[in-house]
């Protein structure tokens, strides 16, 4: 009597498309999950922004206009976003803080995320993306 060692080519082929079927599955998932960690990052640069104009505030007795006045950056840490200021000198109480994902990096492919923004009554919109 002989012994079989190994597989048949059926059983090889299903384990090979259980395989593909799975990574059909997660890839997507994974791709989207990334994107939205991603997003942390101009979540982080709004709200220190924030801090930074309360901080002028104190100091001013109104907000500032300019990035550089709060000594932050015109862009976030990995440079996945670039961040502006709404500033009417004629209300100088109120200010809109913005990130925009900045073109050719991944977060461009951020379904309505790709602007995100935080106001001196800190509403943060799109809502969905806070």
């Amino acid at each position: 009597m002989r012994k079989n060692y190994g597989f048949t080519l059926i059983e090889l082929m299903i384990v090979v498309s259980v395989i593909a079927l799975l990574g059909a599955i997660s890839y997507p998932m994974y791709t989207r999950y990334v994107i939205k960690s991603k997003r942390a990052e101009a979540k982080t640069a709004l709200l220190e922004l924030s801090q930074f104009q309360e901080t002028y505030r104190a100091d001013n007795n109104r907000f500032s206009g300019s990035l550089s006045d709060l000594s932050a950056s015109e862009n976030t840490e990995n440079g996945l976003y670039k961040l502006s200021i709404d500033f009417d000198a004629t209300k100088p109480r109120e200010y809109t803080l913005h990130a925009k994902a900045v073109e050719g990096k991944s977060q461009t492919s951020d379904e309505g995320c790709t602007e995100l923004s935080l106001d001196h009554r800190n509403k943060k919109l799109p809502a969905d993306c806070w």
